[in-house]
């Protein structure tokens, strides 16, 4: 008789994992974490309110980081023209650069083949004034291609595109 109470008394707590015996720290462990839950409502219902918060904030994060690449996407597929400005001929050149974060319509006055001045059309969007700053690094180092503006990466890839585009069609 004695053999199966120490029996039943061991069986009290749960496996443990490593050594597949009964142990009676996983069951105390058990039965706090049980208690916990039925005892403090206020603090569960705190935890999932918690939870639905921290959930919402990964889920709107998701949203703006595939946004954000999408729109990175979009810009880098717009069409860029290696552009000789010894190969243009003075003029004026209108180029227009539509994108679902940009619209983007500039006239672009070329000069003894250098940019003399870009004059914006239309400029409507995300990073639409902040990349502005743009346009006068081309006229000063006379080219299409500059580095973009730092903080306005998108809007600088349509500035670029929209002038190269221009330089590449007709003549207005």
């Amino acid at each position: 008789m004695r053999a199966k109470q120490a029996w039943v008394s061991e069986r009290r707590g749960i496996p443990c994992h490593f050594c597949r015996r009964w142990d009676p720290q996983f069951f105390n462990f058990y039965v706090i974490m049980c208690t916990m839950n039925i005892n403090n409502s206020k603090e569960n219902q705190m935890s999932k309110i918690l939870m639905a918060v921290a959930l919402i904030c990964l889920m709107a994060g998701g949203y703006l980081i595939a946004r954000r690449k999408a729109r990175f996407r979009e810009a880098a597929s717009l069409p860029f023209y290696k552009i000789e400005l010894s190969q243009i001929n003075d003029g004026t050149y209108e180029g227009k650069t539509y994108t679902s974060f940009l619209h983007l319509q500039l006239n672009v006055i070329v000069e003894d083949h250098k940019l003399k001045t870009i004059d914006v059309l239309e400029n409507e969007g995300i990073d639409a004034e902040t990349a502005r700053p743009i346009i006068q690094k081309m006229i000063e180092q006379n080219s299409v291609v500059v580095p973009a503006v730092k903080g306005a990466e998108l809007g600088s890839l349509v500035y670029i595109s929209c002038v190269s585009s221009a330089l590449n069609g007709a003549e207005k």
